[in-house]
């Protein structure tokens, strides 16, 4: 008797609150696969292709990320210190 063996890939993770990208674009789109009738080929390449563009939003989600906490920091340093009339040029960090 041959030993199946089964291998798990990771193909896309989702940190977006709620799995917002997984649930609300990838999810949803391939339910509709039934309701086609596109051959096993042609979802595959479109399923390829929303998960490319899954992983673009969820990379520029993730940017946004950064960039709001670069920008609270930097927000909440520059109220901790406001300009008088006296300083010209004020360097954040």
């Amino acid at each position: 008797m041959a030993v199946q063996q089964f291998i798990l890939a990771k193909i896309f993770d989702d940190p977006t609150p709620s799995g917002l990208v997984n649930n609300r674009y990838l999810r949803q789109l391939v339910d509709l696969f039934n309701y086609t009738t596109l051959s096993e080929d042609q979802q595959k390449m479109i399923f390829d292709l929303m998960l490319l563009v899954g992983r673009k939003l969820v990379s520029v989600w993730l940017h946004m990320q950064k960039y709001e906490e670069i920008e609270d920091r930097l927000i909440a340093q520059a109220r901790s210190s406001p300009i008088s009339k006296a300083d010209s040029v004020v360097f954040l960090e």
